[in-house]
């Protein structure tokens, strides 16, 4: 989550690992072996919690969900992670290092703000502070608006995000802004920001979800036209903000970025024309935006991301994957019910799956079909690659396929039934949930699924003697 990448942030980030070997104190805190590290706030119901002395990291987001209304930070603490105080009423600090002012919790070494708590409903960030952190006012809903210094430097990863009621205003040309973070003002009211020269790079979508933005660009590298928050140094999309049903992206764009026109729901956005200059579409540029009805992929495209139109439910109207794309990520057409495909590596097979002919992996299954046979070309089913798909009821491994590797990216809960290759109940056992075992079945396909393994042989033939001349 962090912006810096720094050793603090190390010091501060709790992995599965990390928290296994936690110990735990007599109100459910977890702390590593040596009582230097807090790692994840109390679970029981009590109203004030002191972290124990001795203490000197806190680690990010440790108090998250907590039910303590009051944090009392110890002396001895010298590190503090992203927003550990997330829905916490009421800090309070006894190191020198940090300070509690408004119900802001700022590190008066870093200059970082690292967490607001309390109610106040307007609030004014001090000089003194030129780093928003992470999440620092995250999920702050009873915030109407905030005011930042000319001070700021950084705006960190989802330092906004979901603070519903919020906006954000008199950012009056900070010259020293030079970073905004991956969805930094996710779902807040309004913001109102300029831009300068000195901003050397923004995240993904800073603005996914804010209802009314005001963008005033004195940039020479990212531009704001149309609506589109564009880097023209990288020709990335970075964000789309408008209100019009009907899009035309400039041929400035060869990239959609990562979630650039992301959950569109407001606006009802149904047709986008993308430029002959486009080479990439993004992880989930598109996502979620469920009126959008027309696009054309040009024949310059050469990258769909993972998701990229995930969600799309009105694209249906010959969407087809031209012959320049070689990269694809994980379903990237999820919910998508009609695909075809003029590449001879993406191919759409007769009952409706998108594969990948190099790497034998299945990308998506689409369509109405209840009964779904993997076809012998595929060697794994792919992340993801079922989800947004239809309603299954049997799935059919067939025996050539008894080498199947990466099962367990198999979204179990699509299907009811899955016939596997005799023999090989031990081996998928191995590989699946114990919940998903009892739709196994050894036994051999009913006569109507057991149709569709021949089709299905008889369809991969016609290709790979079309692919290859076999």
């Amino acid at each position: 989550m962090c912006y810096n990448g720094t050793q603090t942030d190390r010091l501060t980030e709790v992995t599965e690992e990390i928290l296994e070997s936690g110990v735990e104190d007599e109100f459910g805190a977890l702390y590593s072996p040596d009582g230097k590290r807090l790692l994840k706030g109390n679970s029981s119901e009590t109203d004030i919690y002191y972290i124990k002395e001795g203490t000197e990291v806190i680690c990010d987001l440790a108090f998250e969900a907590s039910i303590v209304t009051k944090v009392i930070i110890p002396a001895s603490v010298t590190v503090i992670g992203d927003n550990p105080f997330d829905c916490i009423d009421e800090i309070e600090s006894q190191a020198s290092r940090f300070v509690v002012q408004d119900g802001m919790l700022i590190d008066l070494q870093e200059g970082r703000l690292i967490s607001h708590v309390g109610d106040a409903e307007s609030l004014v960030v001090p000089d003194s502070v030129i780093h928003i952190g992470c999440a620092a006012f995250r999920n702050c809903f009873s915030l109407k608006s905030v005011s930042l210094p000319s001070s700021i430097q950084v705006i960190g990863n989802y330092a906004f995000d979901f603070s519903l009621d919020c906006a954000v205003q008199w950012i009056n040309t900070p010259a020293s802004l030079n970073y905004i973070g991956d969805f930094a003002f996710m779902a807040t009211k309004s913001v109102e920001i300029s831009l300068s020269d000195a901003l050397s790079d923004i995240g993904v979508n800073p603005f996914l979800g804010c209802k009314n933005i005001k963008i005033i660009s004195e940039s020479a590298r990212f531009s704001f036209q149309n609506d589109m928050l564009i880097d023209l140094q990288e020709g990335r999309l970075i964000s789309y903000v408008g209100n019009d049903k009907n899009v035309i992206v400039p041929d400035s764009v060869c990239i959609i970025g990562d979630s650039a026109f992301e959950r569109n729901l407001i606006n009802d956005i149904t047709t986008v024309v993308l430029p002959a200059t486009l080479t990439s579409i993004e992880n989930g540029a598109f996502d979620g935006c469920e009126n959008l009805e027309n696009i054309h992929l040009p024949s310059s495209l050469t990258t769909i991301g993972n998701q990229a139109f995930s969600g799309c439910y009105s694209l249906s109207k010959d969407f087809t994957i031209p012959v320049s794309v070689v990269n694809m990520g994980n379903n990237p057409f999820d919910s998508v019910k009609n695909i075809h495909s003029e590449s001879s590596r993406f191919i759409v097979t007769d009952n409706n799956m998108l594969v990948d002919t190099m790497d034998g992996r299945l990308v998506t299954c689409f369509g109405d079909q209840p009964h779904v046979v993997l076809p012998t070309m595929i060697k794994y089913i792919g992340e993801k690659a079922f989800d947004g798909g239809p309603a299954i009821a049997t799935i059919v491994i067939p025996s050539w396929m008894d080498g199947l590797e990466k099962a367990e990216f198999w979204n179990y809960n699509c299907f009811e039934k899955a016939y596997i290759p005799q023999g090989s109940i031990m081996k998928f056992k191995e590989m699946l949930p114990e919940k998903v075992w009892g739709k196994l079945s050894e036994e051999k396909p009913s006569e109507n699924v057991g149709s569709l393994l021949n089709e299905n042989t008889s369809f991969f033939k016609r290709i790979i003697k079309k692919l290859f001349g076999k």
